[in-house]
């Protein structure tokens, strides 16, 4: 057992580090950098911040340094949101938010797939099934942001239900619309997976035959209770 969580454990961090690197890279050979929106700069002190923050090293370099100072808690700094200003504040500071709006979603999105899929199951070919297939259909296909597009421009810009930022004074109101978004590719999800397994019980041989077991296990205990209780057939009448 050690050694296969130890080796699932290698294999993990093996991908997310290459996962690191696949990102590193296609952001080392994007056209630009951090300063080229400082107009004011002069060519010379854009190459001494690149030298400063290290941007003039090779990449392969770059990225042991990155990961190296990420294994301390050193994320790097912000230049474009906030000069200077470390990354690790930035998360620290939105981390609960994020996290409490992650669990709300999953917990609607599990709540609602079931309901959604056990209706589906029950109603089958009917209005209700189809209707369950769409949106199960629109929440795998379409991305978390288009939803978000979407609720933001509906719900929040043209009703005025919602506030499109987080507001921090409005916490409960603020999160509904990221949480309904978010939760819309597990809701989709726990739907298809509810339907289909229902559906696959429902019409299993052994439910016709359990259904009939019940059936006459419920006649035969109601005979027995006549016979041996005669109030119950004086309370049905005489025979």
């Amino acid at each position: 057992m050690k050694k296969y969580v130890a080796k699932r454990l290698v294999i993990s961090v093996m991908t997310l580090l290459i996962i690191l690197f696949v990102l590193f890279l296609m952001l080392s050979f994007m056209p630009g950098s951090p300063f080229n929106n400082e107009e004011k700069m002069s060519p010379d002190q854009i190459t001494q911040l690149k030298a400063y923050y290290g941007l003039d090293k090779p990449v392969l370099e770059r990225f042991v340094i990155y990961v190296l100072n990420m294994l301390h808690g050193d994320f790097g700094v912000s230049y474009s949101i906030q000069t200077n200003m470390p990354i690790a504040q930035m998360i620290g500071g939105r981390l609960a938010i994020t996290v409490g709006i992650g669990l709300e979603a999953g917990v609607l999105g599990a709540l609602v797939g079931l309901i959604l899929g056990v209706i589906a199951a029950l109603r089958r070919h009917t209005a209700w099934d189809s209707a369950a297939t769409v949106i199960a259909v629109l929440g795998v296909s379409l991305p978390s942001f288009v939803f978000a597009l979407g609720l933001s421009y509906f719900l929040g810009y043209r009703l005025k239900l919602f506030p499109i930022l987080f507001d921090t004074s409005a916490p409960l109101s603020s999160s509904v619309l990221p949480v309904i978004a978010l939760s819309m590719f597990t809701l989709a999800s726990v739907e298809r997976y509810t339907r289909s397994e229902m559906v696959s019980v429902m019409e299993s041989d052994y439910m016709m035959l359990a259904s009939v077991i019940f059936i006459l296990t419920m006649l035969l205990v109601d005979i027995l209770y006549g016979v041996i209780d005669p109030r119950i057939r004086l309370a049905g009448g005489r025979d």
